[in-house]
């Protein structure tokens, strides 16, 4: 009977030969695989692994860079998210689900621009979208809805404090109104930057939808 270690290199042998790299961890579980035959020339699947053996996250390599689609995973073994590599390293989507598979939160990465963050419910309904700075901030204008679909609130922000300048309830009615005027020179500091940004961020919104 072949002992442990005998076994390893028996695997090892028979994964290169299917075109396969496995790394083992100190407990004989798979810790990376790498399948330099994935069927897209120069690209290879890669799997990382969880102490557990679980899968960690998989998705294809091109050389050293992550293009396409990469699935992460619970410890448990759920897919519970992805990056998105839209453009190389610079356009990138981030996606966390909830556990029902719905996605709970999308960020929009380009270089050089706000990311765009969407929140959802775990019906599917939009539940906030906006931009944040590079700091991770929410910046510009920002859209709330409710869980039935009905807008809740829009609220301009900068550097992260936000004031709210239009509620409604969850039947559609306005409850609360704030009347800016781009042009009111003695409004406070937010009214004036915020509006100074409303129209580009738009603009950007629009881009990401695809308007």
């Amino acid at each position: 009977e072949l002992s442990s270690d005998e076994r390893q290199l028996l695997n090892e042998s028979s994964a290169k030969e299917r075109g396969l790299e496995i790394f083992w961890n100190e407990n004989g579980l798979k810790k990376q695989e790498t399948n330099h035959d994935c069927g897209n020339k120069g690209e290879s699947l890669t799997t990382l692994f969880y102490d557990n053996g679980n899968k960690l996250t998989e998705g294809c390599t091109d050389g050293n860079k992550q293009v396409g689609i990469w699935v992460k995973f619970s410890e448990d073994g759920k897919a519970d998210g992805e990056i998105h590599h839209i453009n190389g390293q610079t356009h990138l989507k981030y996606v966390i689900r909830h556990e029902n598979g719905e996605i709970k939160r999308e960020e929009e990465i380009k270089d050089g621009e706000d990311n765009f963050l969407t929140h959802y419910y775990d019906n599917g309904q939009k539940q906030g979208a906006g931009f944040l700075n590079q700091d991770g901030e929410k910046e510009g204008f920002w859209t709330w809805w409710y869980k039935n679909g009905q807008k809740e609130q829009e609220e301009e922000c900068l550097r992260g404090e936000c004031r709210i300048i239009k509620e409604w309830d969850e039947k559609g009615r306005v409850v609360s109104q704030k009347v800016v005027s781009q042009n009111n020179q003695s409004g406070n500091w937010m009214q004036k930057a915020a509006w100074l940004q409303r129209q580009q961020q738009i603009n950007q919104m629009d881009d990401f939808f695809g308007g």
